[in-house]
């Protein structure tokens, strides 16, 4: 068992919370306002006029506050720490996630901020909850081994909890066993389980459950693939941006979960409609997303498509950062995918690789600032293909 400990910069964290403790008592011409809940008044009113991107105002006091009380709550738990190890020099670590306990002990009040003292310092309310996020999880590969070389049929569950919310699950394998996720045959293989991915908020300990079943003929027949759920937090691993978490309940398979904490972290959600299609040549779509700040690429959609909106995802990116989208037209005659790792994950160590090639794929690529509170759409013709894509932009609270 593993015991938290305070960081050796206490002091500067300390100064910052005396800074936060007179910006209070001071003031900024707004009223000061704190109550019961966690998150922002709502308020129709627009704030500043350059409120346009995201407020970094009184960013580092409140950073610093949460550090301070997550380094607090270290000290009082104990736990079993996974540990990793460095992969390569592109600080990529790896290792096996401890589990805490099958799925159905795990106590729902386990991250009640009624068990932590002191408690979680609460964010000023403010006409328009502009500001980013200190740290966020973003989840961008989730696969399981199959185990046995046939079609399996998975469903079950897994999800995040964290502790703005921890009565609310934050889902990123959801299927039910009347419509489960089919993988392909291979047992030396890993599928992907996952999409559209997800962020959470990670200050203080972040709980994930997992409980997902192979289906049989009969509901008797099911199997166990993996159970349990494990207490993670990211404060332990804040120098390590990037994770591949190993995950074996002794079951019948295991999970193999790519993560990466992302500071400052904003919310995009992305829509994608196809407008036209032309219905000569192009009739398959793929995107994907580069996160230019863990160096990785990785997929979200890829499938024929019809005219029509898909089915919209989020992303979080750090606020100072941008968020970058690759656009692929293709025929779905066009086979292979060249870079495309099994598990979505495209040109996983280069930030620039092409997912497909070939004079039968046109792509284009789409950048989008943060901007609070707005939306940015563009609209592009990949030859037989009209596409418009729409990012709108909030906070993770």
């Amino acid at each position: 068992m593993t015991r938290g400990s305070r960081g050796e910069d206490d002091n500067e964290v300390d100064s910052w919370v005396k800074k936060e403790s007179e910006w209070e008592e001071a003031g900024d011409g707004e009223e000061d306002d704190y109550s019961d809940e966690t998150e922002y008044d709502d308020d129709d009113e627009s704030s500043d006029e350059d409120n346009d991107y995201f407020s970094m105002e009184n960013r580092d006091v409140r950073f610093a506050s949460e550090e301070k009380w997550e380094s607090q709550i270290m000290e009082q738990m104990k736990f079993s720490v996974s540990t990793a190890d460095l992969f390569d020099i592109r600080t990529i670590w790896k290792g096996s996630l401890h589990v805490d306990g099958p799925c159905q002990s795990l106590d729902p009040n386990l991250l009640s901020m009624n068990n932590f003292m002191p408690q979680l310092p609460l964010r000023r309310k403010k006409k328009n909850n502009e500001e980013p996020c200190r740290r966020a999880i973003q989840v961008f590969g989730l696969t399981v081994s199959s185990p046995d070389n046939v079609v399996q049929e998975i469903y079950g569950m897994f999800a995040f909890r964290d502790i703005r919310n921890s009565q609310e699950r934050n889902f990123i394998f959801e299927y039910p066993r009347d419509r489960p996720f089919t993988l392909k045959p291979g047992s030396d293989k890993v599928q992907p389980l996952m999409q559209p991915p997800r962020g959470i908020y990670a200050i203080g300990p972040v709980v994930m459950e997992y409980h997902l079943m192979i289906k049989g003929q009969e509901e008797q027949e099911d199997r166990v693939l993996v159970d349990g759920y494990s207490i993670y937090c990211p404060s332990f691993y804040k120098e390590r941006s990037r994770f591949h978490w190993h995950i074996d309940t002794g079951h019948c398979g295991a999970i193999d979960l790519k993560m990466a904490a992302v500071p400052n972290a904003v919310l995009a959600t992305v829509e994608i409609e196809v407008i036209r299609l032309g219905g000569t040549h192009y009739d398959s779509l793929a995107i994907v997303v580069a996160l230019s700040m863990i160096k990785g690429m990785y997929l979200v959609f890829d499938s024929k498509v019809s005219v029509g909106k898909l089915l919209p995802f989020t992303v979080c990116i750090n606020r100072e950062m941008h968020l970058k989208l690759f656009v692929y037209g293709y025929s779905s005659s066009q086979i292979g995918h060249g870079d495309c790792s099994p598990d979505g994950v495209v040109s996983d160590y280069d930030n620039d690789g092409f997912f497909l090639e070939g004079d039968d794929v046109y792509y284009d690529v789409l950048n989008f600032l943060p901007q609070f509170g707005t939306y940015k759409k563009m609209s592009h013709n990949l030859e037989d293909m009209d596409v418009s894509v729409t990012v709108a932009w909030s906070s993770l609270y």
